[in-house]
């Protein structure tokens, strides 16, 4: 059993409740958003003292915080954690592995806190879920795997219009992207997909390229975008 197989069946209960399900966004295993309000979850295959401290941190500046295990056996232990998990204003959400089906079962919902949050972390939050495609899944619960993030998206949509238009020169190139960080993203090249060539001037890099051809989903939605709205 890993966190990463609470995942999956968390996130098609939460969408099929009417929610926008994010994985893995900035160090919280899921984010689940509805008109507006930010909710944590963090996954976990056992209740423990690692899981209560991160939902504790994570209520610092989301609207209310879950914590997700699978099912254990209804015991005194069980009793002890709901009724610490209730005190926090944590809730609790368990996920029941069958033969032939998977049960997931919010045993209780958090209270929406009222309490101050941090505005700065919340509105990070916000930023990072709202530019995001979400066409490429990051599994909650997994660690040491690149995510997929609204910044890396930023950087293959330069990357895509840089090869398709044949740019290189960063104000060429905004225009087609509507990025405002598009010079910024270039100059910084974090992952190392552009190369230098001169004051204002950048071609794609073999790294770029192979990026490109690894995140194919991401290409066709580019294209729609462009192709939709014609940017020059």
């Amino acid at each position: 059993m890993k966190e990463a197989d609470l995942y999956y069946p968390i996130k098609d209960f939460f969408i099929k409740a009417g929610y926008e399900v994010y994985g893995e966004v900035k160090d919280v295993d899921m984010i689940i958003e509805k008109e507006g309000a930010l909710f944590g979850i963090e996954l976990k295959c056992a209740f423990n003292l690692k899981l209560i401290l991160q939902a504790v941190d994570r209520q610092k500046y989301l609207d209310s915080v879950y914590v997700a295990i699978e099912r254990p056996k209804y015991n005194k232990r069980y009793k002890e954690m709901v009724h610490l998990l209730k005190r926090l204003e944590i809730g609790l959400i368990t996920v029941e592995f069958l033969k032939t089906k998977t049960n997931v079962v919010i045993e209780h919902h958090p209270i929406l806190l009222q309490r101050k949050r941090n505005s700065r972390k919340n509105q990070v939050i916000k930023r990072e879920v709202s530019n995001r495609t979400n066409l490429i899944d990051n599994i909650g619960g997994t660690r040491g795997v690149k995510r997929m993030t609204a910044y890396r998206e930023n950087a293959l949509l330069i990357a895509y219009v840089m090869d398709k238009y044949d740019l290189n020169v960063p104000k060429d190139i905004k225009a087609y992207t509507k990025l405002s960080k598009t010079g910024q993203i270039l100059y910084q090249n974090y992952y190392k997909w552009f190369e230098r060539q001169g004051k204002g001037f950048y071609a794609l890099s073999l790294e770029g390229r192979n990026a490109l051809k690894a995140h194919h989903e991401l290409l066709d939605h580019f294209e729609g975008l462009l192709d939709k709205e014609p940017l020059l």
